[in-house]
């Protein structure tokens, strides 16, 4: 015997698949969910837009302060300047850069004052007096002593009779005749 089969009402009024967002289908559950995701996302950006927002005076001295950080190397990591590193000294590096210009002090007497407690090893490029006189010298001398060597090679292989020399005499005695015939019927 076989059961007969059930049919379930129709639900009338707003039930599933029905009312505003029944045209998203499944996205209207994932749309708050992305809309609440945007919003986390950008809330640090705006944030960080109004800390940065600055007058043009703050703008030239942050200018003159990148310039002044991207000369001296940070202590703490190795071949990346102050005006790029992530430490804390760096950090605390910029914001002394950023006071002394404040105050009126140069390029040069910042420059100074932290080549005074770091020492010469704090600076991109080593000065050009003394020992590191040195540093810039020896690339251009062994870029010109190299140059030399290659000339001087070259030169020896151009020298006239060495081709000769070597090869003993290439043409025979008629080859050298009919080579002086051509040579005068050509005048």
């Amino acid at each position: 015997m076989t059961l007969p089969r059930i049919r379930r009402p129709r639900r009338t009024g707003r039930g599933q698949g029905e009312g505003p967002w029944a045209a998203w289908g499944k996205s209207a559950r994932v749309l708050p969910c992305l809309l609440v995701l945007l919003a986390v996302l950008a809330a640090p950006a705006t944030t960080l837009a109004q800390s940065y927002t600055s007058t043009a005076g703050s703008q030239a001295l942050d200018d003159q302060a990148l310039a002044i950080a991207n000369q001296l190397q940070c202590p703490v990591c190795e071949n990346v300047t102050v005006a790029y590193s992530n430490s804390t000294l760096a950090s605390e590096m910029r914001q002394v850069i950023r006071e002394k210009l404040a105050q009126g002090e140069t390029r040069d007497q910042i420059i100074q004052y932290f080549v005074d407690r770091y020492g010469e090893a704090i600076l991109t490029q080593p000065p050009k007096h003394g020992l590191n006189l040195l540093v810039w010298l020896l690339p251009a001398g062994g870029l010109l002593g190299g140059l030399a060597v290659l000339g001087s090679v070259l030169w020896s292989q151009r020298k006239p009779g060495t081709v000769v020399a070597q090869l003993g005499n290439p043409l025979s005695d008629d080859d050298e005749r009919l080579l002086a015939r051509a040579l005068e019927g050509a005048d």
